[in-house]
């Protein structure tokens, strides 16, 4: 059978309806877990199966874990780089403090566990601009503000399956990171 025009405009919008509905499906998730870290009360049953499988992957992690809530949605700014931005969750895990990004993405060729590298230059810059924040609140009377040890990509999919990824574990440091987000 020939390939009709028709026939390509319909693979464009059920790749588009296909694309939609994933990003529906991560909003949901990521509204999940932070209601969760906040420990504000909510019903995951309101939400997509997706999100529900992505979600209950999430807390099953952090239930099995020692794991502490330092921060949810932060906002953090660089005035040395002028950028803003916001971070999902400040984790110690295991006594370690880590920047956390939520994702839900799928695996693909290039990123079988749904975790992509450009995710930690973005880790990278809310760093950048915590340490930043951080060091000019020592130098002006003291700080609250924890050193970040590290940078944790959380990859929570619609299929329940959860992977947890660490600049460590794709060997770069906290200042790679950064210094990737800066070039």
């Amino acid at each position: 059978f020939p390939v009709t025009i028709l026939d390509i405009a319909e693979a464009k919008l059920a790749s588009s309806r296909k694309r939609d509905a994933g990003a529906s499906t991560g909003s949901e998730t990521h509204a999940l877990v932070e209601q969760f870290l906040k420990g504000i009360e909510h019903d995951p049953a309101t939400a997509s199966k997706e999100a529900q499988k992505a979600y209950a992957a999430f807390v099953d992690w952090f239930e099995g874990n020692n794991i502490e809530v330092l921060n949810v949605e932060e906002v953090v700014y660089s005035e040395a780089f002028r950028y803003a931005g916001t971070y999902d969750c400040m984790l110690r895990v295991d006594g370690v403090v880590y920047l956390c990004d939520l994702k839900t993405t799928n695996p693909s060729l290039k990123a079988p566990r749904g975790v992509y590298p450009e995710y930690f230059v973005q880790l990278g810059a809310y760093s950048s601009a915590h340490h930043e924040q951080r060091t000019y609140e020592q130098r002006n009377g003291g700080t609250t503000l924890l050193p970040i040890e590290g940078l944790m990509v959380i990859s929570a999919k619609k299929n329940g399956k959860l992977d947890i990824v660490t600049n460590n574990d794709i060997g770069v440091s906290l200042e790679d990171c950064a210094e990737m987000f800066r070039k």
